[in-house]
């Protein structure tokens, strides 16, 4: 299959988590299929190590898929946030971009304080 694929880092097989090592996104960030990562996990100093593979493969994406870091994650250089939770909340997650945007701070605060 030649379609475009984005990994997530963080899967679970019989309660162990299997994580995706950022040497090993490195390597795959090379392959013209694997076109980003999802990082999952909640580990800054790992999504601080994708950015850094994004900096040498600027075509490669890194998305943040845990809610909790989305804090500090909207300051970083990434390519966006899928958090499981937009899928049932979809609104909260809207409002936080757009306030993120606007730099209405109020309105972030609010739309974060129903997320936590």
């Amino acid at each position: 299959m030649d379609a475009p694929t984005i990994p997530d880092r963080t899967a679970w097989l019989q309660g162990q988590l299997l994580a995706i090592l950022p040497d090993t996104v490195a390597i795959l960030a090379a392959e013209p299929r694997v076109i980003g990562i999802k990082d999952s996990a909640g580990d800054p100093d790992t999504f601080m190590r994708f950015l850094s593979t994004k900096g040498r493969h600027p075509q490669f994406r890194v998305l943040l898929g845990d809610g909790t870091l989305m804090v500090t994650e909207r300051l970083l250089p990434d390519d966006g946030l899928v958090p499981g939770p937009a899928n049932i909340v979809p609104h909260l997650y809207v409002a936080l971009h757009k306030a993120r945007v606007a730099g209405d701070m109020t309105t972030w605060r609010r739309a974060w304080s129903c997320l936590r």
